[in-house]
């Protein structure tokens, strides 16, 4: 069916000003502490460096290098102050900034080279590379790549100029000296702090992806079933959500779960062990009542769409469980379709002719939605949960929704609301022609197990009523 184009523009205009925000890594918590921890070392250790030429000069009168020293000093306070309020990314540009500052000022005023001896100070260009980078490594790579290669600019410049360097007040051979073995000292102990935090980053990561490939194998993870329900409160179906129950993190989600997994290059195993999971509670419901026509969805990662072997392997689990028609739902979100779009294609209606219905998950926040809308066999949309949450905040979160829930009528998809977690919000969806809902404000993900009794309750039920 045709859309009008007026509506289909003004739609990719709005979707693409609301992006979902990526998943988080898997060991942000551990990162976080130690990235604070690195930005008070450096604020600590840049301030002890700066304020004793500051006072120096200040005692010799020396009003100009005073001044510069103590803008420096002001640069640390407010580092300072950006660690305190939780802006981490500014308080490591500000850091970048005062230890430009801090090298180039010693390297003018103070540790001048002689008799072909370069700056010591210089060697404080390399702990602060490393600062850089464990600091940044989180952000866009533009980011990390311009304020590296500003430290190394800044090295290459001291090495190669001296002559850059004005007529600097005498200091006397013993504070030269004095202050080039505080660099060769300070700069190595910064050094090896820094690895320090680096080989713990990385010993955590490794560390939490062997356990999670152990956790696989062993079975230790689970899957967590969040229902959907329609207007009237009656059940549509469940969405199968991972779950890792671990000895020291506690409950983990697929927020902090996939990340991990995409990096160690287990999705694969992952997918296949969720496939076999969510089968066997398929099987298992055949035999009770009110769960035997329940459908349930899986979220289905690129690389099983992606890789011939594991789709293969898939349809293969999926023929030995002999399920009916609809029981299963794969969920795939608008990154399957950034590589080989066709073959996707083709692979998604091989699963339609299994029986096997399909959904597009995250629906507008990707770059190709509006695209491939028309052409891809889906039955279901999922209205994001980012949109669902700015109802009545934002009148374009309010305009994205009516604008999914038209498409998807026209298109004959059902539009299942994610993210329903108050009653305003589902009153909102409900004016605006929304019929299917899932949120923590209908239930909760819950054990597998509890799932009949939480049906049996809701039956009893008229209306959907919050979780307890």
């Amino acid at each position: 069916m045709e859309l009008p184009s007026s509506r289909l523009f003004m739609a990719a205009l709005l979707l693409e000003r609301f992006r979902a925000r990526p998943w988080l890594r898997a060991a942000e918590a551990g990162y976080a502490r130690r990235q604070q921890r690195m930005l008070w070392a450096s604020a600590l250790g840049l301030g002890l460096s700066l304020l004793p030429w500051f006072l120096f000069f200040s005692w010799r009168a020396d009003w100009g290098a005073a001044g510069l020293y103590a803008i420096g000093l002001s640069l640390v306070a407010l580092q300072a102050l950006l660690i305190r309020q939780g802006y981490a990314l500014a308080a490591s540009l500000v850091l970048s900034l005062t230890g430009w500052l801090a090298i180039s000022l010693v390297a003018l005023w103070i540790d001048q080279p002689s008799a072909g001896t370069p700056r010591s100070v210089l060697l404080f260009c390399l702990p602060l590379f490393l600062v850089q980078r464990f600091l940044l490594q989180e952000q866009p790579r533009w980011l990390r790549d311009g304020v590296q290669g500003v430290s190394l600019g800044l090295l290459v410049l001291w090495a190669s100029l001296p002559d850059l360097a004005p007529g600097a007040p005498p200091l006397g051979p013993e504070l030269q000296r004095g202050g080039a073995i505080f660099n060769v000292a300070a700069a190595a102990l910064l050094s090896a702090w820094v690895l320090h935090l680096e080989e713990a980053e990385l010993r955590e990561h490794k560390g939490l992806a062997l356990e999670l490939a152990r956790a696989i194998a062993g079975g230790q993870l689970r899957l967590a079933l969040q229902p959907q329900c329609d207007a009237q409160g009656r059940v549509l179906g469940v969405e199968a959500l991972l779950r890792w129950s671990h000895p020291r993190r506690g409950e983990l989600s697929p927020a902090e779960i996939l990340p991990l997994a995409r990096a160690e290059g287990l999705l694969l195993p992952l997918g296949d062990w969720a496939l076999r999971e969510a089968c066997r509670l398929l099987q298992a419901w055949q035999l009770q009542l009110g769960l035997r026509e329940l459908p349930l969805a899986l979220n289905l990662s690129p690389a099983q769409l992606h890789d011939g072997a594991a789709f293969e392997r898939l349809l293969a689990q999926v023929e030995r469980a002999g399920l009916a028609p609809g029981r299963l739902v794969f969920e795939v979100t608008e990154a399957v379709f950034a590589e080989q779009a066709e073959r996707v294609r083709e692979r998604l209606l091989r699963c339609r002719k299994l029986g096997i219905a399909t959904a597009l998950d995250d629906f507008g926040t990707g770059y190709s939605s509006l695209a491939y809308l028309t052409e891809l066999p889906f039955d279901q949309l999922k209205l994001d949960a980012s949109f669902v949450r700015g109802l009545g905040r934002d009148a374009r979160c309010l305009r994205i929704a009516e604008t999914v829930l038209s498409l998807g009528q026209r298109l004959g998809m059902q539009v299942v609301a994610e993210g329903v977690e108050t009653p305003a919000q589902r009153q909102q969806l409900l004016a605006l022609g929304c019929t299917a809902f899932q949120g923590r404000w209908l239930a909760a993900p819950m054990p597998a197990a509890e799932l009949p009794v939480w049906l049996a309750r809701q039956a009893q039920c008229s209306e959907p009523r919050a979780a307890a």
